[in-house]
């Protein structure tokens, strides 16, 4: 992670300390992030806003659903349905307590998780649950967690992700002014 607001003095750190072992890097300043994806030949990337729930205030969870910790027997529905981390990854997500489980009946309805450096995602609602409000109650569920814990709920949005900043919007959560990269081999 590299937050600055020279990128000259960001791009001489890199040259200094990155190496082929780092895999995945997050730029705050954009215009360095998007030079230094070139120079380095990430394979992809990601230009995302960031995203905070400042309230004191819990926010509400109905029992419109019935929240679960996954456990290691969910991986292979949650690799079926989230293909964005490896299974090694969802293994560890897991193994941390970081993802949460939506239950309508006996059913997965969905889930929402916390990337390994702590931001919420992975936010996924099976196609047959949808509009019944579950993504609110499942990201509700997870910022919870995360106030419960004492930490400040954050997560990055896709710029062009139109539904997911709508909904960060509807639950309170503060969008940043700019936006940040994500790259990675």
């Amino acid at each position: 992670m590299l937050a600055c607001d020279d990128a000259s003095v960001g791009e001489a750190m890199l040259e200094r300390q990155l190496t082929e072992e780092h895999r995945l890097l997050m730029i705050s300043n954009v215009a360095l992030g998007k030079a230094m994806f070139k120079k380095y030949d990430f394979a992809d990337g990601l230009e995302c806003f960031q995203v905070a729930y400042y309230s004191d205030d819990m926010p509400e969870v109905s029992d419109a659903l019935d929240i679960r910790l996954a456990e290691e027997k969910d991986v292979p529905f949650l690799m079926e349905n989230y293909d964005a981390l490896s299974e090694e990854e969802m293994r560890e997500e897991v193994k941390l307590g970081n993802i949460l489980l939506g239950y309508e009946g006996n059913e997965i309805a969905g889930f929402v998780g916390e990337h390994l450096e702590g931001s919420i995602g992975l936010l996924h609602v099976l196609p047959k649950f949808r509009r019944k409000g579950y993504a609110i109650q499942l990201e509700n569920a997870y910022i919870r967690k995360n106030m419960e814990a004492g930490f400040v709920p954050f997560g990055q949005v896709e710029i062009h992700n139109q539904a997911s900043l709508a909904l960060q919007e509807k639950l309170g959560l503060t969008r940043s002014e700019g936006t940040m990269i994500w790259m990675w081999r």
